[in-house]
């Protein structure tokens, strides 16, 4: 990986700082576990609109969820970086109880619209297959007529 900044190569301080920040977020947990054939640009090889909302509705079904694990808070520099941290890390813990419960009523919220749209889908394709059986039954019919 080449990196650079305004024109300069910084590969060296900044790609390695990076790449060390990766490797802390990949041990704490704080990057998600999906994989990069879970991402949103799978939405690009659908092949027909109902491969894209079958694809679509899958990938809400994987990502509908707020997480409510602990999470790195970046400090800034100095004193005030190191006071605002300590700032932040409190009211993250005073505070953590009610972003958890409304986190568990968001996801419940979250939930009930994929089964909802999953049933819809669920209803649609039950439809248009009735219909199609209506409509080859009717075309057979109108064929055997005529002969």
């Amino acid at each position: 990986m080449n990196l650079t900044v305004a024109g300069k190569d910084r590969t060296g301080d900044l790609g390695r700082q990076m790449a060390e920040e990766a490797a802390r977020l990949r041990t704490s947990g704080s990057i998600g576990a999906l994989s990069p054939e879970h991402s949103a640009l799978v939405l690009k090889s659908a092949a027909d609109r109902a491969d894209y909302l079958r694809r679509f509705i899958e990938l809400l079904r994987l990502r509908h969820g707020l997480r409510t694990a602990d999470y790195h808070i970046p400090r800034g520099p100095g004193l005030r970086g190191k006071v605002a941290l300590v700032l932040k890390t409190v009211l993250w813990k005073l505070l953590r109880y009610q972003h958890d419960r409304m986190a568990f009523q968001q996801n419940a919220v979250n939930e009930l619209a994929i089964d909802a749209l999953e049933f819809q889908q669920g209803q649609f394709a039950g439809e248009l297959a009735d219909l199609r059986r209506r409509l080859a039954a009717l075309e057979q019919n109108r064929g055997g007529g005529c002969a």
